[in-house]
C-alpha cells in the first residue's frame, strides 16, 4: 500500500492528530483506560526486577569501587591491606620514589628487586633474585 497523501507523515504526526482514527492526541489520551491492579503489591512487584538490576550493575560496584579505594590491594590477590586516605594523599612523593627505585633497579643489573620507600637511601635495598 503507496503513501498518497500530501502532507508528509512526520507533519501529520507533529499536528497531534492520530493516523487511524484521526483523533487528537487529547482526545486519544481520555479514551484509554486506565491501569488499576487488584492488589496494592502488584506495581511493587513488577518494579522489583527493575529496581533489582539498577542495584546489582550500578549501586554495587559503585559502593565496592569506593570501598577498595580505602585498600592496597596485593598484586596477585592473595589479601589487601587498609590504607584508609593514604591512597588520596601523598601521590607525588609516591611516584617519585617509586621512579628512583625502578631507575635504581635498572642501574642494578638484572634479576633486581628495589623497595621504594620516601625518603630512604635507594642503593641500601637493592636485592639480587
Amino acid at each position: 500500500m503507496a503513501y498518497t497523501s500530501s502532507q508528509p507523515r512526520l507533519a501529520r504526526f507533529l499536528s497531534g492528530r492520530s493516523a487511524k482514527t484521526g483523533k487528537t492526541a487529547k482526545a486519544a489520551e481520555a479514551s484509554m483506560k486506565r491501569v488499576q491492579f487488584s492488589s496494592s503489591y502488584v506495581p511493587y512487584l513488577f518494579l522489583a526486577p527493575q529496581l533489582a538490576v539498577i542495584f546489582i550493575f550500578f549501586y554495587w560496584p559503585s559502593v565496592q569501587a569506593v570501598q577498595s579505594s580505602f585498600f592496597i590491594e596485593d598484586p596477585f590477590g592473595f589479601g589487601a591491606t587498609f590504607v584508609g586516605f593514604a591512597n588520596y594523599s601523598d601521590g607525588p612523593r609516591l611516584t617519585d620514589a617509586a621512579d628512583k627505585a625502578l631507575y635504581a633497579a635498572k642501574r642494578a643489573g638484572r634479576n633486581r628487586v628495589v623497595l621504594a620507600r620516601p625518603g630512604s637511601d635507594l642503593n641500601a635495598n637493592t636485592t639480587r633474585r
